[in-house]
Formats: C-alpha cells, structure tokens, sequence
C-alpha cells in the first residue's frame, strides 16, 4: 500500500492511497495521536490517471476538519489501517508541508492581477513571479528553486517547469482566455513594448523580443493583406508567441514548426494534472475554488485586472476579417478554451 497528502488547510485534507490489487483503501485521521475519523480512498480524478497513480483514477480520499477544531500545533497523522503513515504526514496546521503554488502564467491572461492576489497570502521573501527571468533559470539542475519558494508564477512552459522544481508539492493553476482576444492583446502588448525604442523599457525587453515589437509596430491591422503577409510569414519566434500559445505552454515541445491535433490532445492531457484551471471571462469562480485550496477567505471586491493596454486602439478586435484572417493562430487554442469553459460550466 501506498499514499500521498496532497491538500492541506483549515476546511480539510486530501490526497490519494491504493493497493496493488485496485481495492479501495481504508484512511485514518488521527489528531494528538487519537483517531478522529476514516475514510475510504475511492473518490475518482483524472488527474491520477495522468499522473499513472492509479489506471481508474479511483483512489483519492477527502477528510473536511472544519467542525474538528483542530489547533495549529496539533499533531496530525493520516495513516492506513497497519499504521504506516502516507507521505507528508505526520504534520499541523501551522506547518503546513503543502503550503506551495505554482501559477502557469500564460501571458496576457489577467496574470498581473492574479500574481498580485496570491502573492498576498504568502511571505514576500517566499514569493517569485515571472520566474522565467530569473536570472540562475539555465542552471536548474543545481539551484533549489521548489524549496526556496512557496508562491512560483512565470511565463513557463509546463514541462519545463516540472523540470525546474519539484513540482508535486505545489498546488498547480492556470487561467485561459478567450483565444482571439488573447490574440489581440498580444499584438496590442507588443505594439506598446516598440512605442519609445529610446526608452529603458524597451531596453530592457530581449533582441528577440525588441525584433517582434519593431515588426508589429511596423504593420496596418485594418490592411487585410498586410495581417495575412505577416502571419503567413512568423518566424519560429513569432510562432510560440502568436500560434496557439496557449496550447505551447502545455506541450512537451512548446517550440514546434506546426502544430497537430495531437498536440491539442496533449495539451488537454497535460491540464489535467493542475488542481485549478479557470477562464480569464470567469475570475470569481478561478479564485473561489483556489482560495478552497487553501481555506483562504474569499473577498469577490479583490478582484480587479490590471496590465491590460486598452489605450492601444490600433487594432479592432470587432473587424470580422481581422477575425477570420487570425483564425489559423488560434484554431486549437479555441478547442482548449471552449472543453474548459464546458467543463467548469458543469
């Protein structure tokens, strides 16, 4: 037998057990060393399918201990029926194990005013955003970026994350967004990143990026032939920003010429193993269910988008040719968004 802790807060615990033989298991909850309740680990989620748990994804288990009153200090344990504890237990309240995020910040996806909610509830010291930056990124082998932080966002790519930090003690979200609006805000980020060339903010973007921006700058999105000779045209660059973006986040190969339905199907795959994922066009519900998480207080008032460029009027998101023209980029990035709004609609 064998099992893992995987949530830990106020309101309750979680996490999953199972046995060779595909049989439920039975979980203890013992609180100072007396038992306090059990359970049986056979609550379905498809994110243990895809994290080859368990074939059935039966075998999660959910103790609510909002009644318990559990102190701070309390020792807890949760442990199968020969006694042996699951992993990250035993453990209290007050340290809390579990007590990590990781954001995949997809860019121009309200990230700004998700990163600046949720740093919140974390030590400032303990808090790292757009981690893609950093500085020590190359040498992720050797730098302990999942023990020096407790709250990691950043533009990164899914896989390449999982290679940065041990990610199974961070809880995982993202947020979507309407494709073509996404689009939009993209070009209209880049078109602003090429406003002042003498500026330190451009300065400070990369060659790769400065290059883009100059282009885009460059182009009359109320000429179709223009649009259509420059997306015709995308470098490799150009691609991973504008082609399905959304999607290259969660792919193995996030750089790719072009992309397939099975890369679609991969990237549907690969959202199945984040606790939260939410749509930009439905906020109060993505911060509902993450506050959940973690028994955080959840104040609708907090919520406000920032960093979005409405003063860039270049491009007109309600020109139906400029839709149609852009519909190759976002193709399976619309495929992504509409199953997930569906899903979470449910």
């Amino acid at each position: 037998m064998e099992g893992s802790i995987e949530t830990i807060n106020k309101n309750f615990i979680s996490g999953w057990a199972k046995q060779k033989n595909r049989m439920p298991v039975r979980i203890h909850l013992l609180i100072d060393g007396k038992k306090a309740a059990s359970v049986i680990a056979d609550i379905f989620d498809a994110k243990y399918v895809f994290q080859k748990v368990q074939r059935n994804g039966n075998c999660g288990f959910r103790f609510n201990i909002k009644n318990l009153n559990i102190a701070e200090k309390s020792r807890i344990n949760i442990q199968l029926d020969s006694g042996q504890e699951l992993a990250n237990s035993p453990f209290s309240l007050k340290e809390n194990p579990l007590n990590k995020l990781f954001f995949l910040h997809i860019p121009k996806t309200a990230g700004t005013s998700v990163n600046e909610i949720l740093a919140s509830h974390f030590s400032s010291g303990k808090v790292k955003t757009h981690i893609e930056s950093y500085p020590d990124l190359k040498n992720f082998t050797a730098y302990p970026i999942g023990e020096k932080y407790d709250f990691i966002s950043g533009h990164l790519n899914y896989y390449r994350a999982h290679k940065l930090f041990y990610m199974n003690v961070f809880k995982k979200i993202t947020l979507l967004r309407n494709p073509f609006e996404q689009l939009v805000s993209h070009f209209r980020w880049l078109y602003f990143v090429a406003e002042d060339q003498n500026s330190s903010f451009f300065k400070n973007h990369t060659e790769i990026i400065k290059q883009i921006a100059l282009r885009i700058r460059g182009i009359d999105f109320s000429n179709n032939n223009q649009v259509k000779h420059y997306i015709n045209n995308l470098n490799i660059h150009e691609k991973t920003l504008f082609d399905n973006c959304q999607t290259r986040y969660l792919l193995h190969i996030h750089n790719k010429e072009k992309l397939t339905e099975e890369d679609a199907d991969q990237a549907l795959e690969t959202l199945l193993a984040f606790d939260v994922v939410g749509t930009v066009e439905n906020l109060p519900d993505f911060f509902d269910r993450v506050y959940n998480l973690f028994g955080w207080e959840f104040n609708l008032e907090n919520i406000a988008k920032k960093n979005e460029n409405t003063s860039v009027k270049h491009i007109d998101i309600n020109n139906p040719e400029l839709s149609e023209l852009l519909k190759p980029l976002i193709r399976h990035d619309q495929l992504l968004y509409e199953s997930i709004r569906i899903r979470n609609e449910k």
